[in-house]
């Protein structure tokens, strides 16, 4: 087996060596830059590419190196951590690491490569897409988490598909009409690119951008804003205009993604034979991963720190009031409440740095807001998030008017669902309705699309005359609202379930 190994600041020129032993192959992923590929006279890019024995997929948020220890325990492999594991980046602490895979026998060109990658990409969606090239090197790791090598599955390279003829362009249906820009392009644009991925992200975007019937003076144009708003001239200097360039002169490789019709259809005795999809829970039974939820109740009654005890449950993958959760990355959009409460109420938890959460607090700075929502969703990839409240997200100058606030959640709701990302909102409580009693959805302040629209409903109450509290849970499936009563522990500032009382409603 052979890899390269470069210098510290040369990215181009590498030598070849030779690994006999898998700890020779901990020591050089441990020492300095290599790449895992061999070049033509050590010059490492595509052109030049000769064979590889090996194959490497950066994790730098979604998977925890536990979560990939599990994942990949049958394959033969080495796990290692980068350097900006667990260390804030972008404002995001979480495990960053590298899986090396080993191959059942080399890959000696770069379209097997591509379509090797892609293969392992349909089965972990977490890679780093910036590592599918064959000529990728990677910068030293500071240790080996994981190595499973001699007892284990090897990867098989994927041939690849015959190249069909290139796509022409296709002329839009409407002037208007082009393409849908990918979720990278428009994470790109909005936010730009880390130092050292710019010229691959720039060219990327450029290239959907063309594939989708956009002009080039219309990119220019976004990338020229892109570069006003984070004062980097880099993405717009002459090296940059080339990358454009060099983009919107490259052949389709695919037609353009036109905004299908209104409406679809799919004859009943297909949608019969549709193989029925497992839910698929976060918090078992309760919270559906990539839905909606609402916890509701009066102003000051613990509605927050319930919440609290529900992240603190699934940054550490514990259960919640006795329900299992799936472990994650946790987002709180907290528009009222001080930083400095928070931060005591958390440090009361027993959280720290190294839980993989984010919070944001104070209002929504600009009208754009819903779009930078999902694409920070993108961007961070949670398992849940937290809006703490409701009309602070939806804006409505009537709570009581179904359509707007219809429409608006549909749309939260299909963010939730493209992102993967369960949101729940923490809302207020609406009077108490003599005809429906409490603990139902007449309990949700605000127009009854609310209670429609989300998958779970949570009415958070006081037993009367007592310090104890109620949950009344509607979810999917459950016909009635299921009711469980609360008691609080101040020293640890959480609920535990605690046996129904007399009085409970």
């Amino acid at each position: 087996m052979k890899i390269s190994i470069g210098t510290p600041g040369n990215k181009r020129n590498f030598r070849e060596v030779d690994v006999l032993t898998a700890s020779e192959l901990t020591e050089y992923i441990l020492l300095g830059p290599y790449s895992l590929g061999i070049y033509k006279g050590g010059h490492r890019n595509k052109d030049n590419f000769l064979r590889t024995d090996l194959i490497g997929l950066d994790f730098d948020e979604g998977v925890t190196i536990d979560e990939a220890v599990e994942r990949f325990s049958e394959y033969q492999h080495i796990i290692a951590p980068t350097k900006s594991h667990r260390i804030e980046k972008n404002g995001v602490v979480c495990d960053r690491f590298r899986v090396i895979l080993f191959l059942s026998r080399p890959i000696v060109d770069n379209d097997t490569f591509e379509a090797t990658w892609y293969s392992l990409y349909s089965k972990f969606p977490q890679i780093d897409r910036a590592c599918k090239d064959s000529c990728r090197y990677f910068e030293p790791s500071t240790s080996v988490y994981s190595s499973k090598i001699g007892d284990g599955l090897l990867v098989e390279p994927v041939a690849p598909k015959q190249k069909e003829e290139k796509l022409k362009e296709k002329a839009p249906e409407s002037p208007n009409q082009k393409g849908d820009l990918g979720k990278r392009t428009l994470t790109f644009l909005t936010l730009g690119a880390e130092p050292g991925s710019k010229h691959h992200e720039l060219f990327a975007a450029a290239r959907d951008a063309h594939q989708n019937l956009y002009s080039k003076e219309w990119f220019i144009e976004q990338v020229t804003s892109l570069s006003e708003r984070t004062g980097d001239e880099a993405y717009i200097d002459q090296g940059a205009l080339k990358t454009i360039d060099d983009a919107f002169t490259k052949d389709p490789k695919h037609e353009p993604r036109i905004q299908q019709r209104a409406f679809s259809y799919v004859k009943l005795g297909e949608l019969l034979e549709t193989p029925d999809k497992k839910e698929d829970w976060l918090v078992d039974g309760l919270l559906i991963k990539g839905g909606l939820s609402i916890i509701v109740g009066i102003p000051k009654i613990g509605k927050t720190t319930l919440v609290r005890q529900l992240e603190k449950s699934i940054l550490r993958g514990e259960t919640f009031l006795g329900r299992e959760t799936s472990k994650g990355t946790v987002v709180h959009y907290s528009f009222d409440e001080k930083a400095k409460t928070a931060k005591r109420h958390y440090r009361t938890l027993g959280l720290t740095k190294d839980d993989p959460m984010v919070l944001h607090f104070g209002s929504a700075s600009n009208a754009n807001y819903l779009k930078e929502f999902e694409e920070d969703l993108i961007r961070i990839n949670p398992s849940i998030a937290v809006v703490d409240t409701l009309f602070d997200l939806v804006e409505t100058e009537d709570v009581n008017s179904y359509a707007p606030i219809k429409r608006q959640l549909s749309a939260i709701a299909s963010v939730a669902e493209r992102t993967g990302c369960h949101i729940m909102f923490i809302h207020h409580q609406n009077k108490p309705n003599p005809n429906f009693g409490r603990g139902s959805g007449h309990s949700v302040l605000g127009s009854t699309a609310i209670f429609g629209s989300v998958d779970c409903c949570m009415i958070f109450e006081q037993v009367k005359d007592s310090n104890l509290r109620t949950l009344a849970i509607k979810g999917r499936g459950v016909d009635d609202f299921d009711k469980v009563q609360l008691r609080f522990d101040k020293d640890a500032q959480s609920y535990a379930i605690e046996e129904i009382s007399d009085n409970f409603y």
